[in-house]
């Protein structure tokens, strides 16, 4: 109860008074981490789980895919994958799921496109999971491919699915295709449009430099937009990056990791080598009222080069760095990872709140499209 009203710190205070926890309190405790974005601590409590003794069910290791998926923890899903096999659980669809959706959001579409092959049998979550990981990758026409395969296989598509197909067409720029899905919905599917699908297109169209018809579909939805009335709150800045089996987290100009100074040294080297490579900091994109240099410094130590920083100076050379972000990433962090990818020699990919960008010798999967 105190898990589901967003009570978690009640529903730890009841959790940590229990003569004795059965495998149902550690799931509640992991799901409640989870829902509410606390995917670290319900990995924490996962690994306390094993600790005691208590042998996981196959729902707790589904709680434990989505918390991975939701801090991009690939490695802790690797494990949890074993877990699976291990254990047998691997022909069991939810866990396939949780599977398929762990590995996209966490960088690995090849993964996850295994795991789909091998399932013996599949529902319209299994084949959302693979066109969304196709979708947050800008693979638009495989997710697309996707769709058709689904359709032949005779699998009838819900309102995630056709989210998940106006984000591809969004993110690849499928304007026509998007329009002609958002309109197959109701006359072919009897699907009701909701407040993601009018999103998708808004998303869609606005990309597309096609304003006027984003606004009126603003005006015809059912739903009362604007983020004032509603009481939205953008959130700060956040990072996070897994580093042998460890996840941590950035701020804007973090002070706190416990090696601030020597990813301080990596920024400053990393900056000398992307200005003589032609990179020039945009400061548009630093909304305070501050001097031009105090513009520069706070480009400079946001949290996604904070985190790429730390990636750098703890991981070997020429391995792959995977951050995740909260926000949406700006067009001034884009440029300077497409930079910092190119004069390191890494491959980086940034998974934002949109979707994934893979950045190599200079460019990004997206092509400057997002």
């Amino acid at each position: 109860m105190y898990a589901k009203c967003g009570s978690i710190e009640d529903a730890k205070r009841v959790f940590n008074k229990l003569p004795s926890r059965d495998v149902v309190s550690w799931n509640v405790m992991i799901f409640g981490h989870v829902k509410y974005g606390q995917g670290q601590k319900a990995l924490e409590l996962f690994r306390q789980m094993q600790e005691e003794g208590v042998q996981p069910a196959p729902l707790t290791l589904v709680g434990v895919l989505n918390a991975c998926a939701s801090v991009v923890a690939l490695e802790e899903g690797r494990c949890a994958h074993d877990w699976v096999i291990k254990s047998g659980w691997d022909s069991n669809v939810f866990v396939g799921n949780s599977l398929i959706d762990m590995y996209a959001k966490c960088g690995s579409l090849e993964d996850a496109l295994k795991v789909f092959n091998k399932m013996p049998s599949r529902d319209v979550v299994t084949w959302n999971a693979m066109i969304g990981g196709y979708a947050i990758h800008g693979h638009g026409k495989e997710a697309l491919k996707q769709f058709e395969q689904m359709r032949e296989e005779g699998v009838q598509p819900d309102d995630t699915t056709f989210v998940c197909l106006l984000s591809a067409c969004s993110h690849s720029g499928l304007v026509d295709e998007g329009l002609r899905f958002y309109s197959s919905m109701s006359t072919v599917y009897m699907i009701s449009a909701n407040f993601q699908h009018y999103t998708c297109m808004v998303d869609l169209l606005g990309r597309a430099g096609r304003l006027h018809e984003a606004e009126n579909m603003v005006l015809a939805m059912p739903y009362k937009p604007q983020r004032k009335e509603r009481s939205v709150k953008k959130h700060p800045g956040r990072t996070w990056i897994e580093v042998d089996n460890e996840v941590h987290t950035f701020v804007v100009d973090d002070q706190h990791h416990p090696q601030m100074i020597e990813i301080h040294a990596e920024l400053k080297r990393l900056s000398g080598l992307m200005h003589d490579a032609g990179y020039v900091p945009d400061t548009n994109f630093v909304l305070h009222d501050v001097e031009e240099e105090e513009k520069v410094f706070n480009l400079c130590h946001r949290s996604e080069k904070l985190a790429i920083a730390f990636g750098l100076i703890n991981s070997a050379p020429g391995t792959p760095l995977c951050i995740r972000k909260n926000l949406r990433v700006c067009r001034d962090c884009h440029t300077s990872t497409k930079f910092i990818s190119k004069v390191v020699g890494r491959a980086i990919m940034v998974r934002d709140a949109n979707r994934f960008h893979h950045f190599q010798d200079g460019e990004c999967s997206c092509r400057d499209y997002w």
